[in-house]
């Protein structure tokens, strides 16, 4: 039963959440903001990076 209580509150909490980021105040008289659009273009990008460095590792063991 406790159990049930304790998830039901988390629930209402996660709601009360995301309910109250829904007010639109400060938002009623604002003008859109311009902004500069372009295409998209397709072009190649390398698939990985070089890095130059040693690995060493944390722990060594021998066997």
């Amino acid at each position: 039963m406790k159990a049930r209580w304790t998830a039901g509150l988390a629930v209402g909490a996660l709601f009360l959440g995301l309910v109250s980021g829904c007010g639109a105040a400060g938002t009623a008289g604002a003008l859109p903001e311009k902004v500069s659009v372009e295409a998209a273009q397709q072009v190649a990008m390398p698939v990985g990076d070089t890095f130059l460095g040693v690995v060493t590792p944390f722990v060594q063991t021998s066997v």
